[in-house]
């Protein structure tokens, strides 16, 4: 921990504090955060394939609204021409496709050596919508004295953690943190 980090923790926190969260895919979800957050405590928001969480989620209809919710709109995401192409091609009213289909989901592409503008636009907007969704279910708690909303990237997979930390700052995240899957030797030197 950097001593700004733990200046920060000191005053903010000076009887301590508790930070939740999970790497894996939805691990730690908007309302598990959201829920530590009204707590006064620290949420941490797993980044880890943020866009494909958003395409899924479009696929099945959002059945909670809320994706539409945070991204729509003058008080939506930033760039409204950039949801409304993930909405259009993403987006199924009614939810999945029938099981008896071969393919239940919508491709989502994969990061590659080569850049892929819509794979960063998914990365960008899926992990804004996670901040911004959590905010939404901790009735805002996130910019007064309680608790904070921050996110947890996975650091053996980082050609998404920029786009991803990107849609994290659009939402106003409080800590972008980057961790796990990288193995070191006792002296801290990578394997």
């Amino acid at each position: 921990m950097t001593e700004r980090s733990r200046s920060f923790l000191e005053t903010k926190y000076p009887d301590g504090v508790v930070v939740m969260g999970g790497m894996g895919v939805n691990v730690s979800s908007p309302l598990a955060v959201a829920e530590i957050v009204k707590t006064g405590n620290i949420g941490t928001l797993s980044q880890t394939a943020a866009g494909v969480l958003l395409a899924r989620e479009l696929q099945d209809g959002d059945p909670t609204g809320m994706y539409r919710k945070v991204l729509e709109g003058e008080n939506g995401f930033s760039n409204q021409d950039m949801w409304l192409q993930v909405k259009q091609k993403f987006y199924l009213e009614d939810g999945v496709r029938p099981k008896k289909q071969l393919l239940r989901y919508r491709p989502v592409e994969r990061y590659r050596n080569a850049e892929n503008k819509e794979v960063e636009m998914l990365t960008v907007m899926g992990s804004y919508a996670l901040v911004a969704i959590s905010q939404v279910l901790a009735g805002d708690h996130t910019w007064n004295d309680s608790g904070d909303i921050g996110t947890n990237g996975l650091i053996k997979i980082p050609r998404p953690l920029p786009a991803a930390a990107y849609g994290d700052q659009l939402a106003r995240s409080r800590f972008s943190a980057h961790g796990a899957g990288r193995a070191r030797r006792p002296n801290g030197e990578n394997v």
